[in-house]
């Protein structure tokens, strides 16, 4: 399952902009969707499609929301997700040109990736196949940067080295060409895991995980665990500078850190001195 939130809010942002002022019932549509009432954006959705012609822009658009409603709405059910699967293929089929077919697209090979309910299966070529068809068609839309990064993420969830190397290969390609990409770091940071599970390349996951570091990590992130990561990685591999650095910087960006105390020693036991930790009290 993905952070309904996160998606929730992008669809809310590429689809809501874009409605006829006029269009109330399909605004208060969307923000139940934006609130995650996904019952009553379900009804409300079905109730705009009745009244609406097939293949319209009104159409496509309601389409799309009633399927993202019955893909998030809990608990999951198997008949649910095969109807927003089916109702994602129709907005595809039916929205050539039109930038919903992107975020279609991006949402119909989230469905593929994850497992919504029980005896679902994850299908990681259906979804890189939705997620390929994003790169290529709409290379610059907002869509495109998830697709790179979710494409990644389904050659790295297989956990075959030869498929996790090519996942990393076409990520790297990506971020070649969009350097100002604001979804660089997330990018980074998926590369990192995946040198560091399963190809087991300490050395390549720390630089990737510096990559990430500058440029600049998603607001929300553990930095403290990310930086305990980092230099556990480089303490273990006998890079004893670097280790030193990403420790201090958990003492220093983060005094408050589950990790500082361990850091502190972990700096010690290695020969450095230690930035002081700060008085829990003060």
């Amino acid at each position: 399952m993905f952070k309904k939130s996160f998606l929730t809010i992008i669809l809310f942002n590429l689809i809501i902009s874009s409605a006829p002022a006029d269009t109330n019932v399909m605004h208060a549509a969307w923000q139940n969707l934006e609130y995650l009432d996904f019952r009553n954006s379900t009804i409300a959705f079905e109730k705009i499609l009745k009244n609406t012609p097939k293949g319209s822009d009104d159409w496509q658009e309601a389409t799309l929301g009633l399927a993202v409603s019955l893909h998030q709405q809990q608990p999951d059910k198997e008949k649910e997700k095969i109807r927003a699967g089916k109702l994602y293929e129709e907005v595809i089929k039916s929205s050539n040109g039109k930038e919903i077919q992107a975020t279609a697209l991006l949402l119909r090979g989230k469905l593929d990736q994850y497992i919504d309910y029980f005896g679902d299966k994850e299908d990681f070529e259906g979804a890189i196949g939705y997620y390929k068809r994003i790169i290529k068609d709409w290379p610059d839309s907002i869509c495109a940067d998830q697709a790179a990064l979710y494409m990644a993420q389904c050659f790295n969830f297989s956990m075959d080295k030869t498929r996790t190397e090519k996942g990393i290969k076409e990520l790297k390609q990506w971020l070649k060409f969009h350097p100002n990409t604001p979804y660089a770091s997330t990018e980074w940071l998926c590369i990192a895991q995946a040198y560091r599970m399963p190809l087991k390349d300490l050395s390549a996951s720390i630089e990737s995980t510096k990559n990430a570091v500058k440029a600049g990590l998603p607001e929300g992130a553990k930095v403290d665990s990310i930086y305990w990561q980092v230099a556990s990685m480089a303490e273990h591999i006998g890079n004893n500078s670097v280790a030193k650095d990403f420790y201090a910087r958990i003492i220093t960006e983060d005094p408050r850190s589950q990790y500082g105390y361990m850091a502190q020693q972990r700096i010690i036991k290695m020969g450095f001195e230690a930035p002081p930790l700060i008085d829990p009290f003060k």
